[in-house]
C-alpha cells in the first residue's frame, strides 16, 4: 500500500520573466466572439509588456508544464508537473527551480503561492483483478459514473465541478504505457484510487491548507489521513446527492456474460439488456449502459488479434442499434444474485482505502 501526491498545479503573481526566448507565445489563439488579444500578459524584468494571449514552458527532461496569463487582472503563473515523477516532491520542486532558473532565467515564487489543484493517490494490491471492484465501488458511491478508458484503463470515474474521484487498473495502464498493445496487455490486481481536488477552494475544505510549502511538510502518516479523509467526505458527498438505487456496472457485465454463455443471438442479448438494465427507456442512458458493459466485457476476454477485438465490439454494437422491442425475462435474475463475493470486495476496498 502506497499513498501519494499525484499532480500538482499551483500558482503565483510573484514571479520574476527575465527572457522569453525559450517560452512558448499563444498570441492568436482567437477564441468566438472574442478578439485577438491585444493587451499584455505578462512584464518582463524590465518592465516590457509581453503581447499575448500566453507563454509557456513544456518540458519533457525536467517534466513540468508552466503557464503565465493573466487571471482577474493579474499576471499570474501556474506551475503543473507530477511528482511521481520525481524521487520526492521536495526533489521535484528543487528540479524544476533550477530548471526555470538555469535553462529559462525565470524566478517562481515557491514562498507566495496557491495549490489549485491537488490529486492523491494510493497504489494496492487487491485480492482480484481490478476489474472486479467496479460493481463494489459503485454500489458504495451509489452515484453515477463516468469513464475515461482511453487514459485510464477499467477506471471508474465520479466527478463534480470541484472535485473527482477516479479508480482504475493501474497494472494495465502500466503495460500500455510501456507499449504493450491493448489487445495484449492483461488486468492485473494493482487498483490505483485517486482523489482530485481542482480548486483552491474545495482544497482548503479537504486539506485545510491552499500552500505548497504545508504540503511539501507532510510526512508519510499524515498525507495517507488526508487522503482517507477526503475519500470519505466526497463519497458521503455523493452518497447525499444521489439517493436513488441504480444497477451497478458490475450487475451489467454478469448480466452480459451470462446472456452470452446461453448461446443467444446478438439482437437478442441486446434486447433483453436494454429492458433489463433501464426500464424506464431511457434510450441515452441504455447506450451507455450497453457500451461499459461490452467494453469491459471485451475486456475481460482473451483475443487473438485486435481486430478480432473491434469486430466484437462493432457486432455488439449493432445489433443494439437495432433493437426495437422490450422484453423483462431476465430481470428476476439480477434481484436473485447472490451478494457474498461483492461483499467481501467491497469490505476490501474499504479496509485499503478508506482507512488510514
Amino acid at each position: 500500500m502506497r499513498t501519494s501526491i499525484d499532480k500538482i498545479k499551483v500558482s503565483t503573481t510573484d514571479f520574476c520573466l527575465n527572457q522569453i526566448d525559450s517560452f512558448g507565445v499563444n498570441s492568436h489563439n482567437k477564441q468566438p466572439h472574442q478578439p485577438i488579444s491585444e493587451t499584455p500578459c505578462c512584464y518582463n524584468a524590465n518592465g516590457t509588456p509581453i503581447i499575448a494571449q500566453n507563454i509557456y514552458i513544456h518540458s519533457i527532461d525536467t517534466p513540468y508544464h508552466l503557464d503565465i496569463r493573466t487571471f482577474n487582472g493579474m499576471a499570474t503563473a501556474w506551475l503543473e508537473f507530477n511528482p511521481n515523477k520525481f524521487p520526492s516532491l521536495d526533489t521535484a520542486i528543487n528540479r524544476i527551480s533550477h530548471d526555470l532558473k538555469e535553462t529559462h532565467q525565470f524566478e517562481f515564487g515557491f514562498d507566495t503561492n496557491k495549490l489549485s489543484r491537488v490529486d492523491i493517490a494510493r497504489d494496492c494490491e487487491m485480492d482480484y483483478p481490478m476489474v472486479d471492484y467496479i460493481q463494489p465501488i459503485d454500489m458504495l458511491v451509489k452515484a453515477r459514473y463516468h469513464k475515461d478508458s482511453a487514459q485510464y484503463p477499467n477506471s471508474i470515474l465520479y466527478k463534480t465541478t470541484a472535485s473527482q474521484k477516479c479508480s482504475y487498473d493501474k497494472g494495465l495502464k502500466n503495460q500500455l504505457d510501456a507499449g504493450i498493445k491493448n489487445y495484449i496487455a492483461t488486468n492485473t490486481n494493482l487498483m490505483r484510487d485517486e482523489i482530485r481536488l481542482l480548486s483552491p477552494k474545495y482544497i482548503n475544505k479537504h486539506l485545510g491548507f491552499t500552500d505548497l510549502n504545508t504540503l511539501l511538510d507532510l510526512n508519510e502518516s499524515e498525507l495517507s489521513k488526508l487522503y482517507v479523509d477526503s475519500q470519505n467526505r466526497f463519497i458521503r458527498e455523493l452518497q447525499q446527492k444521489n439517493t436513488s438505487p441504480q444497477i451497478g456496472v458490475g450487475d451489467m457485465v454478469d448480466l452480459l456474460n451470462n446472456l452470452v454463455n446461453e448461446g443467444h443471438r446478438t439482437k437478442y442479448i441486446a434486447l433483453q439488456f436494454m429492458n433489463i438494465t433501464s426500464p424506464e427507456g431511457n434510450v441515452l442512458m441504455q447506450r451507455k449502459q450497453w457500451n461499459d458493459a461490452v467494453n469491459q466485457w471485451v475486456n475481460s476476454q482473451k483475443w487473438n488479434t485486435r481486430s478480432a477485438k473491434s469486430k466484437k465490439i462493432k457486432r455488439f454494437n449493432d445489433a443494439f442499434d437495432n433493437v426495437l422491442r422490450e422484453n423483462n425475462k431476465y430481470r428476476a435474475m439480477l434481484n436473485k444474485k447472490s451478494r457474498d463475493s461483492i461483499n467481501s470486495r467491497l469490505n476490501e476496498y474499504k479496509s485499503k482505502y478508506l482507512v488510514a
